[in-house]
């Protein structure tokens, strides 16, 4: 608003105007003589004289407006953060990155596998040499890498970045024959840009021939032995690990490199050393390689999460041994948690080094993204009620056949690494503010379709976190001859009634939350009703079996579980049994034999398909599964959920697992 001309309490003001996307470099408060006067304040807006800067209004959680507006700005002096009302809630004003310096990480790859023995020429008992050792990267205070290297430089983070950690695995053993084979080189361990090399395999026996050489690697494979001549050993990468023993002509082979020394030699029977680091707060040798010489009872796979080499066989011509997996540790200030990808298995520990956590990867491969304590950054997993099977009813001398299976409840995921509903990817975290409310349902099961006619089952009720909404399941259809008997539309659809001339689809799933039902069997004994959608496959048509899709499993608990799996179709006396989709999903009826199962509490799964027959009894449609709604937060914050809830609280590592079950309600989170 120009305020030109316009008097404001005592004096008149000339002000800097700023229209439309123009930018006012500069300019002052004066008076109608043009005298520079002091601030001013509108609205809590304070106005520096000049352009230096300008004051936002303050408070603390309780002071924000009873009634904001979209786009209400000010600072939360409780939180220190600036933050904004989207209309809906109020958001923390972020630049999303932190820099997280000095980062220690202990990056070691899988060790290579032993070579094999040649077992003919001359009795056999010509060795292969042993495995390298995978290599060693470390930026540990104090502490060596590989090689006789010095430790690397610490990584500055950049906070909310996904950086890729991947453990390599051990490599093969070779094998123990006629014509032997070389043991595999180890596969690489990756942290962001520290990539570590994996261990060298040991070369094969020779018999009458040569040795076959150790291959390269972050340490060395050691050389095969051979009559005609030794196999060399293989080189180490630089600043990784060490080079392999050459092997002999007399039978004996050379250990391969460790991270420590250079790999034992053939001429005895021992292991190169390799580098001991007390990253975890425990000092431990890791990077070891494996043995030299000969037979050995002693002799072993190279240990897991260190990179050992593997050994030579224990008995003459016997099998050698893989390589040990390796390992990546990270030790980073407390004040920060990691959000790990499903896809790695890792623990983190913040006792035992006062200030610091520990997180220590040991198998897999995924992104990892630090946060900062503060950030409020939620993982969910949100999963509707399941739809309810249909049901039909003969009418004393004819068998309709069976009914449709109940879809699975809308499957919503943000857990980082794993899906969501319908082949799609996770979706977005959210990052949420404390002392603010977010509504959370639990969406019910629907009915099984009523009885005393031909009727589809109900849909599920959708559950809801914050601004995250999933649709409950659709209804299994009925089975009704020349009546429209198809099911109904959900979160993943219901399947089709069996009929005869009636249209008997299979409902259609809701984008990116499930699948569709299958098509009830037409025009054809046994009548089986279609199978109801799964979360991460459709339902089966009633042509082929009825089952229900499969549903999707989630590790958000710490405990993998599959959810959301769609409904049997129902099947009548000629036909075999519907099962449930994987993760809730209830049986189809099978008349004569069994009742529809109702999908599993607290999965979402669909309910199993009713059947009727002019010959016996109706068997009606089993109701949906309750849906369910799972946070996965830093441990940092507690939740505080309404009394209309129903909650329990666990934590797993570095993070809270709530769950909740039943009920409709807002919670809140602060900082513990």
């Amino acid at each position: 608003m120009d305020l030109r001309g316009k008097k404001i309490e005592e004096g008149y003001f000339n002000l800097v105007t700023i229209e439309g996307d123009n930018v006012a470099s500069s300019g002052a408060l004066q008076n109608g003589q043009g005298t520079n006067v002091g601030n001013i304040s509108v609205g809590g807006l304070s106005f520096n004289n000049g352009d230096s800067e300008f004051e936002l209004p303050k408070g603390t959680f309780a002071q924000r407006p009873a009634s904001p507006q979209a786009g209400y700005t000010r600072y939360n002096t409780e939180a220190e953060k600036i933050e904004f009302y989207d209309g809906t809630i109020w958001k923390e004003v972020t630049t999303g990155t932190e820099v997280l310096e000095g980062v220690e990480y202990l990056v070691i790859a899988g060790g290579g596998g032993g070579g094999g023995v040649q077992t003919t020429f001359g009795g056999g008992g010509w060795n292969g040499g042993g495995g390298g050792a995978g290599g060693y990267r470390s930026s540990v205070d104090g502490e060596s890498s590989g090689g006789g290297a010095s430790a690397e430089s610490k990584l500055d983070i950049t906070t909310g970045s996904a950086l890729t950690v991947t453990v390599g695995a051990g490599g093969g053993a070779g094998n123990s024959a006629g014509t032997p084979t070389s043991g595999s080189n180890g596969s690489n361990s990756v942290f962001s840009t520290i990539t570590s090399i994996g261990g060298g395999g040991g070369g094969a026996g020779g018999g009458s021939g040569s040795g076959v050489s150790g291959s390269t690697g972050g340490s060395g494979g050691g050389g095969g032995s051979g009559n005609a001549g030794a196999g060399n050993g293989g080189s180490g990468t630089s600043n990784q690990g060490y080079s392999g023993a050459n092997g002999s002509t007399i039978g004996t082979a050379g250990g391969g490199g460790g991270a420590g020394a250079v790999g034992a030699s053939s001429s005895s029977r021992d292991k190169a050393s390799g580098v001991s680091s007390s990253i975890t707060g425990t000092s431990v040798e890791r990077g070891i390689g494996g043995s030299s010489g000969g037979t050995d009872a002693a002799n072993t796979s190279g240990a897991t999460n260190t990179g050992g080499g593997g050994d030579l066989a224990t008995t003459l011509n016997g099998q050698p041994f893989s390589g040990g997996s390796g390992v990546v540790i990270l030790k980073y200030p407390n004040t920060f948690t990691l959000l790990i990808d499903a896809g790695l298995t890792a623990t983190t520990d913040d006792t035992t080094v006062t200030g610091f956590k520990i997180t220590t990867f040991t198998a897999g491969t995924g992104d990892v993204t630090f946060i900062n304590n503060d950030d409020l950054v939620v993982q969910y997993l949100v999963i509707a009620g399941g739809g309810g099977g249909g049901t039909a009813e003969g009418d004393g001398t004819v068998t309709w056949g069976g009914s449709g299976g109940g879809g699975a409840g809308g499957y919503r995921s943000s857990v980082i690494g794993e899906d969501s509903g319908a082949g799609s990817t996770s979706e977005s975290t959210l990052s949420l503010s404390t002392s603010t409310s977010y509504t959370v349902t639990i969406g019910s099961g629907g009915a099984g379709g009523a009885s005393g006619g031909d009727n589809d089952g109900s849909n599920g009720s959708n559950s809801v976190f914050s601004t995250i909404t999933s649709t409950g399941g659709g209804g299994g259809g009925r089975s009704e001859p020349s009546i429209d008997s198809s099911g109904n539309a959900g979160g993943s659809g219901g399947g089709g009634g069996g009929s005869n001339g009636g249209a008997n689809n299979g409902g259609s799933g809701t984008a990116n939350q499930g699948t569709s039902g299958g098509e009830g069997q037409d025009s054809s004994s046994p009548y089986r009703g279609g199978g109801g959608g799964g979360a991460g496959t459709s339902g089966t048509s009633g042509a082929t079996s009825g089952n229900g899709g499969t549903g999707i499993e989630s590790n958000i608990t710490g405990t993998p579980t599959y959810r959301a799996g769609g409904g049997g179709g129902g099947v009548t006396s000629t036909g075999s049994l519907a099962s449930g989709g994987n993760g809730g999903g209830g049986d189809g009826a099978l008349h004569l034999s069994s009742d529809a199962v109702s999908g599993t509490v607290n999965t979402g799964g669909g309910g199993g398909g009713g059947v009727a027959s002019g010959t016996s009894s109706n068997r009606q449609g089993g109701s949906g599964g309750s849906g369910v709604v799972i946070l996965k937060y830093p441990k940092a914050f507690t939740i505080t959920a309404g009394a209309g809830l129903t909650s329990s609280t666990s934590t797993v590592g570095d993070f809270k697992i709530t769950t909740f079950t039943a009920g409709s309600d807002t919670v809140s989170f602060a900082t513990s």
